[in-house]
Formats: C-alpha cells, sequence, structure tokens
C-alpha cells in the first residue's frame, strides 16, 4: 500500500499506512479459532513485523495513534472482559502517573523534537485567527500560507486545516461525507449477511483510529492515503451489499 500509493516520502504518512494495516492485522490476527484456519501467528507476526515499521519512523503521532487503536482492539474482540480490561488499563495508567513514569515518557518523547512541538503549538492558534477573520468560507485552499504565517507552512492538524481555509461551509461538507459513510457502515453491520462480513467492517473502524487521531497532529487533508481509505470502506460497503443481494436471491 504505502509504495502503490506513493507515500514512501513522509514520516507521519509511513506510520499512517503501516499502522492502519497494523490494526487490521491485529483485529484479524485475534479472531476466533474458527475463523482463522492456522493463520493467527502470520497475522501477529505482521502486526509486530509493521508496529517496528512504526517505530523506525519516530513519528510520534503514529505511534501514539497506534498505541490507542491496538488498546481499542480487546475492547471490541474480547467485549465480555471489557469491564476488566480497562479496570487493568485504569490501574497501570494510576500507577505510572503517581510513579512519574507517564510524565517521564511524555518528556522523553516531547524532547526528541521540542521545537517542532512547539511550533504545533503556534501554527494551531494561527489556524483559529484565521477562521474567526473568515468563519463562513475560510482563507481559500492554501491560503494559511500568507495569513500573517511567519512559518510559510501548512496547519498541521486537518481539522483546523479545514476550519482555517473552507470555514464552516467546509466543516459541513466534510462532516456530511464522514455522516454519510458512518450511517452506511452502521447499517450493513446491522444487516450483515456473515460474521465474515461484519468483521471485517469493524475492522476497518478500528484501523480508521489511526487516520483519525493523526488527522489531529498532522495535514492529512490531500494526501492520498486518507482518500484511498475512503474508497476502501465505500468498496467495502458495496461488497457487503452485494453479498446481501445474493443471499436473499439465494433464499
Amino acid at each position: 500500500m504505502p509504495r502503490c500509493t506513493g507515500l514512501m516520502l513522509h514520516p507521519n504518512q509511513q506510520s499512517n499506512v503501516l499502522g492502519a494495516v497494523a490494526l487490521l492485522a491485529l483485529w484479524f490476527g485475534c479472531a476466533p479459532r474458527d475463523r482463522l484456519s492456522g493463520k493467527r501467528i502470520w497475522l501477529l507476526g505482521a502486526y509486530l513485523l509493521l508496529c517496528l515499521g512504526v517505530l523506525v519512523t519516530f513519528s510520534r503521532s503514529g505511534w501514539l495513534a497506534l498505541g490507542v487503536g491496538s488498546m481499542l482492539v480487546p475492547i471490541f474482540r474480547w467485549h465480555r472482559l471489557s469491564v476488566w480490561y480497562l479496570g487493568g488499563l485504569s490501574l497501570i495508567g494510576l500507577v505510572g502517573w503517581q510513579s512519574g513514569l507517564l510524565e517521564l515518557a511524555f518528556a522523553t518523547v516531547r524532547d526528541m523534537n521540542a521545537s517542532s512541538a512547539n511550533f504545533r503549538w503556534h501554527i494551531d492558534h494561527l489556524a483559529w485567527e484565521a477562521f474567526t477573520t473568515a468563519p463562513w468560507f475560510g482563507l481559500g485552499v492554501g491560503g494559511i500560507i500568507d495569513f500573517n504565517n511567519p512559518y510559510h507552512l501548512e496547519i498541521h492538524n486537518t481539522y483546523l486545516q479545514i476550519l482555517a481555509e473552507m470555514g464552516i461551509a467546509g466543516c459541513l461538507a466534510f462532516g456530511l461525507l464522514a455522516g454519510v459513510i458512518g450511517m452506511r457502515l452502521l447499517s450493513r453491520f446491522r444487516r450483515k449477511v456473515s460474521v465474515a462480513d461484519g468483521e471485517w467492517l469493524i475492522g476497518l473502524c478500528l484501523a480508521s483510529t489511526m487516520l483519525l487521531l493523526q488527522n489531529m497532529v498532522a495535514m492529512f487533508l490531500w494526501v492520498k492515503f486518507l482518500w484511498v481509505w475512503i474508497a476502501l470502506i465505500e468498496a467495502s460497503i458495496l461488497v457487503s451489499l452485494r453479498e446481501e443481494e445474493s443471499a436473499s436471491l439465494a433464499a
């Protein structure tokens, strides 16, 4: 996927692609034994290899998104144990906070490129200022570059990028797109023909965690993989619809 979409260029983009595929591999690798046919070792091995790929990109947003997505998988895979699982995570988080390990880990990751983190806060503030200047239709795509912008760089937050450059109208347009896709996914899951069909749809939603989280700290709006992923979700919905139609004809 990275090579086919031309994304072997930027650490954040590489981690986004590798992490999304890694979450899919983890989801299917944790499936019940009767659905795997001896593929568990290969799927989990692929997950670990892809995690290593994300690690060596040194994309901090990639590490965060992959970590959160990986922690979400057990909740949906073993939902009956989710209360115990969340309790265990909470306990680990409390110990890490009280001991200072979480603060140390945060400081270590932040200091890898502190100037980059500081820049992002400034550019995010600039994006909000741009939105208040032209709230309805924004500054226009790329307009933030020339809007009192000493960095001459784009906003490193996809959601703020939409808000600043396309205003409320742009937010409504992209919100409508996300809403339509979400409603179609929910509808297909409720009317799924087979267990495998439902699992694929859930896997795509969980893997989307990478995009949704990294969008908060990176400029992915015009990156190919985001639109490839949207097309993949829509294609999966159409395949699910076709399976339903085939089942209806067979009945």
